[in-house]
């Protein structure tokens, strides 16, 4: 097994034994979730038909569905994941409204109808390459309705480095970079632009979150030797507060749209 087969299958693992974890799988932080997910909430049109690409437990496509009365399909690769997705999805009355269906990153599905938007919530940051990556985004008109919208929010090793460097001046170690992840550089997505497939808008979607839990309140912590928390009070704040102030944060979000004239 070559090295990059090895890491796959490594991350794999690694998904699927966070499976029982449900919403949580993610990430532990259920307050970055819902800022993330309040963007997605913010962003997407009502009425909207919307592929997500690492659908996890489905939480995202329920709320879409409920919130912005969207026609979702989820794919994702860990079996684990896809069950409990249909489970949740079913538990909720949604199964005329949301599919979740299995698959397997990078090649993109070719059997799908088009959809006005597809998104993306750190699920390319589990590719191993910047190659794969790439090859993702590159595809992803294939799958979008003329003047549709590819919302992508992953990590950045710029936004985690502008956090560190806020961590150090506070006397603070460094966040390091998941090892089940590979971060994006703002500069090459941009470079990944293409005729007819262009980003229009980019976002630090987090920034206020991140300075405030993990510079402002570790900061305290570490001075009083509470104990970190992500329910902390500060958090809670920081997460309800509009979040472009600064460029904090590795999630950012960029807003392609795919040439053409919607119907």
């Amino acid at each position: 097994m070559d090295s990059l087969a090895q890491r796959r299958h490594t991350i794999r693992t690694f998904w699927e034994e966070r499976v029982p974890l449900g919403m949580l799988s993610g990430t532990p932080d259920f307050l970055l979730t819902q800022v993330e997910q309040a963007y997605l909430l913010e962003h997407v049109p009502a009425g909207s038909r919307v592929l997500e690409l690492g659908s996890g437990s489905g939480h995202t496509l329920i709320r879409l569905a409920q919130k912005r009365q969207c026609e979702c399909v989820g794919l994702d690769y860990i079996p684990g994941m896809v069950q409990l997705a249909q489970a949740q999805v079913q538990a909720v009355g949604l199964s005329g409204q949301v599919r979740i269906m299995a698959h397997t990153l990078p090649a993109l599905p070719e059997d799908l109808s088009p959809f006005d938007v597809v998104i993306s919530n750190r699920c390319l940051n589990s590719l191993v390459s910047a190659e794969e990556q790439q090859q993702v985004i590159q595809g992803i008109p294939s799958l979008l309705k003329p003047g549709g919208l590819f919302l992508m929010l992953e990590n950045t090793l710029d936004g985690l480095e502008a956090t560190n460097r806020m961590r150090q001046a506070a006397g603070l170690d460094s966040i390091e970079e998941a090892w089940h992840s590979r971060f994006f550089r703002v500069a090459e997505v941009e470079a990944w632009q293409q005729p007819g497939f262009r980003i229009e808008h980019f976002a630090h979607v987090t920034s206020l979150y991140y300075f405030l839990s993990r510079v402002i309140n570790a900061s305290l912590c570490a001075q009083t030797g509470e104990a970190l928390a992500y329910d902390a009070r500060i958090n809670q704040i920081a997460a309800a507060l509009p979040q472009q102030v600064g460029d904090f944060g590795p999630v950012k979000a960029w807003h392609w749209r795919k040439q053409g004239q919607t119907a």
